[in-house]
């Protein structure tokens, strides 16, 4: 995953780029430094440098790359505009352009989800959640009783609730996916 869509990194600028010596490091390419981090292996190369959440980052003119964007520009040329450099082998660190691909932020999405990573939240409703006062049976419950005055006050103590927890249910604030009469 690429946090960023950076324009202005290409092979060339690579091949001709030099450290300055303001930060002390000796003038050297930058792709003869991207080839000292690189740990190649037989299957995904590491990267043996500065991570930033798993992923390989050097600095090219003062600002962080990502290390597989350096590589693919290295093996392939310049990132189009637009694109993200991403990994088929859902290893962050590697630099392996064999396990670089080109894609949008909603292929990165799609591949993110298809493959079950990344935080996506799981909406846990009425007694899934872990922090429900009550279970679908009280709700129905609550739900087949008349709407009068008091009877939120009186359930909420019956069930060892909150008047306001009784109230939600009764205004179909909460528990909406419950049916009044069904399952």
């Amino acid at each position: 995953m690429d946090k960023r869509n950076t324009s202005g990194l290409s092979k060339e600028t690579l091949k001709g780029l030099c450290k300055s010596g303001k930060s002390g490091y000796p003038m050297e390419s930058y792709e003869s430094r991207f080839w000292h981090y690189v740990v190649r292996s037989n299957k995904c190369w590491g990267w043996s440098a500065t991570l930033c959440y798993g992923y390989g980052l050097m600095m090219i003119r003062g600002r962080r790359e990502m290390a597989h964007r350096v590589s693919w520009v290295i093996h392939n040329g310049p990132v189009p505009k637009g694109l993200w450099v991403l990994h088929c082998c859902d290893n962050p660190p590697c630099t392996n352009p064999k396990h670089l691909f080109l894609g949008t932020i909603h292929d990165n999405l799609n591949d993110m989800r298809s493959k079950g990573r990344g935080y996506v939240p799981q909406t846990r409703r009425g007694g899934d959640c872990t922090l429900a006062k009550l279970t679908s049976k009280d709700v129905r419950f609550i739900l087949a009783l008349p709407r009068e005055r008091g009877v939120a006050t009186r359930i909420a103590k019956r069930l060892s609730v909150n008047a306001s927890t009784i109230q939600k249910v009764m205004d179909r604030k909460t528990w909406k996916h419950i049916s009044v009469g069904g399952k």
